[in-house]
């Protein structure tokens, strides 16, 4: 299991996984005509979760939003 879900208990873990597949089921039903962004600390090892995943904005790496966007 990934670090980010590690620490949840096993029931939160399959609640986590289940809405996730259903996300994904729902998806894949009405591909390719809608799209769903999420944002999330969840890092699921299922594969269809890692091959969706587009950007890791952990530890400040880039970030969201990119530092030249902010005026200090």
């Amino acid at each position: 299991m990934k670090d980010s879900i590690t620490k949840l208990g096993a029931e939160d873990r399959t609640a986590l996984a289940r809405m996730y597949k259903f996300i994904f089921d729902f998806l894949e039903s009405l591909s390719p005509n809608f799209q769903i962004i999420i944002t999330d600390h969840a890092d699921l090892p299922d594969p269809r979760f890692q091959s969706s995943v587009v950007e890791r904005w952990r530890d400040m790496k880039g970030g969201l939003i990119p530092q030249d966007w902010i005026e200090i």
